[in-house]
């Protein structure tokens, strides 16, 4: 795979991922500034800006728009450009806009009291956060251990996600220290621009941390691009054009929040059909869903959607919003693309502190015989499975591992992966679900000397939920 690079005198060609409207030439403008140019963080970083101004005085049935966002990118990659951009949008909006500096939070959150205190002071509770190593601060929280300070953070980042539409409110917060106390605050709108690498979030991410409720509640953008040769064409101001845009979306904010007004976004009646199919599919993938897991990760897919192409369209036309069918397709892809990657990272064993867990890698082992059993042979005549073998429910110790060994599960035991295999495969044969073959048998059955397992116990690989196969569901 080439380098990408950006010589000279050439023309920065702008990303097809980015949405039209004021999205994507944020989004567009980030890129080009950026000396590592990266078309998902910039998306993220738009969309997390845009999301922060609007979070409180635009609504869209019923609910405000913040959004809490996820960037994971290797080391290097650039997500600097996050908050460097959005610092030198702010710095040329101030200066016909004063009050935008107050949409900016906390670069770090320590406790749900100084939170609390943030939102209370401002008469528009309304702030955007971007913050680092994001991925284990979820991971804290979500710890069944977690100290008081990360447990009651988390409670109120579980409540302050669905508290920015308009006649929401928290009451009064009581603390030991009177100077904690607050009262109510009106419709606070809070939005977190997150950042982490994928290794170490992957490595922390588990069932609890969807358990928890926090982390289904994220867009999460992950980047495998290469870091490409730095931008010698960086347009690091952005143009008057785009700054006036910017300006006039945040006045029309705080005119809002001034006059204690929300705009409802409104929608089309093609984008309004839309949404009602999706929020029926997801339903659908909620029911059929075979562990909790899939569930929760789907259950807000429909509401994170509605308020993505809810920015949009603020950004489009801050005075008369209104979600296009384009808007509502760019925004349903989106999140399903995201939330379909998460499921598979759990479905695959990518996720969590797994050495030695036995547990995860004989689901794994038992996840890759289920597809062995339902899918065709040609998926798998390249490991070296003959028909008659996979005709027969037979398949070599070979065709796992070159599957599985990779995975976090086996690669990070301290036995080392294949005798982490090893150690698996005998722990399902001693269980009856699966037999080694004799190697006699095996050669003159399938002309191979290599070690096979016959499928002994079918209903043993069936996922959760599932009582036969073809049952239909």
């Amino acid at each position: 795979m080439t380098i990408p690079e950006f010589p000279v005198g050439t023309a920065i060609q702008r990303p097809t991922i980015f949405p039209e409207g004021l999205v994507g030439d944020v989004a567009d403008a980030m890129f080009r500034a950026a000396p590592y140019p990266n078309a998902t963080i910039a998306l993220a970083g738009s969309i997390g800006f845009l999301a922060g101004i609007s979070g409180r005085s635009f609504n869209v049935n019923g609910t405000g728009l913040n959004q809490y966002v996820l960037v994971l990118a290797p080391t290097g990659a650039g997500k600097d450009a996050i908050s460097d951009g959005i610092s030198r949008f702010t710095a040329a909006i101030k200066q016909t806009v004063p009050g935008v500096a107050d949409f900016r939070g906390p670069g770090e959150l320590v406790s749900a009291p100084g939170l609390f205190k943030w939102l209370a002071r401002l008469s528009n509770p309304t702030i955007f956060s971007v913050i680092g190593e994001f991925g284990l601060m979820l991971k804290a929280m979500a710890a069944p251990n977690a100290n008081a300070n990360m447990a009651g953070l988390q409670r109120l980042l579980l409540q302050l996600y669905s508290k920015s539409g308009n006649g929401g409110a928290f009451e009064a917060a009581a603390y030991s220290d009177r100077d904690n106390n607050t009262g109510i605050i009106a419709s606070p709108s809070l939005t977190i621009i997150g950042e982490g690498v994928p290794d170490t979030f992957y490595a922390a991410l588990d069932e609890g941390m969807i358990a928890s409720g926090l982390l289904p509640r994220l867009l999460l953008f992950e980047t495998t691009d290469r870091r490409p040769y730095q931008n010698l064409n960086r347009e690091i101001e952005p143009c008057p054009q785009l700054v006036q845009r910017l300006s006039e979306l945040a006045v029309a904010a705080l005119h809002n929040a001034q006059g204690n007004l929300v705009r409802n976004v409104e929608m089309c009646s093609e984008a309004r059909s839309t949404f009602v199919e999706f929020e029926r599919w997801t339903t659908d993938e909620i029911n059929n869903a075979i562990n909790e897991t899939t569930r929760q990760l789907w259950n807000r897919a429909n509401l994170k959607a509605l308020k993505l192409a809810a920015i949009i369209a603020v950004g489009r036309d801050p005075q008369l919003p209104y979600i296009s069918l384009p808007d509502c397709v760019w925004a349903t892809n989106l999140i399903v693309e995201q939330t379909k990657a998460l499921i598979a990272k759990f479905e695959s064993g990518e996720t969590g502190m797994i050495a030695g867990n036995e547990v995860k890698q004989q689901d794994a082992i038992r996840r890759c015989i289920y597809e062995y059993m339902t899918q065709p042979y040609d998926r798998f005549s390249k490991y070296g499975i003959t028909r008659k073998m996979h005709e027969y429910a037979t398949f070599t110790q070979s065709y796992l591992s070159r599957r599985l060994i990779n995975l976090p599960t086996f690669k990070n035991d301290r036995i080392g992966a294949t005798n982490a295999l090893k150690r698996a495969l005998t722990n399902l044969a001693e269980g009856d679900e699966i037999r080694e073959y004799p190697k006699t048998q095996l050669a003159k059955e399938f002309n191979t000397t290599a070690r096979a397992f016959a499928i002994s116990d079918p209903e043993a690989f069936l996922p959760a939920g599932r009582k036969k196969y073809g049952d239909g569901v």
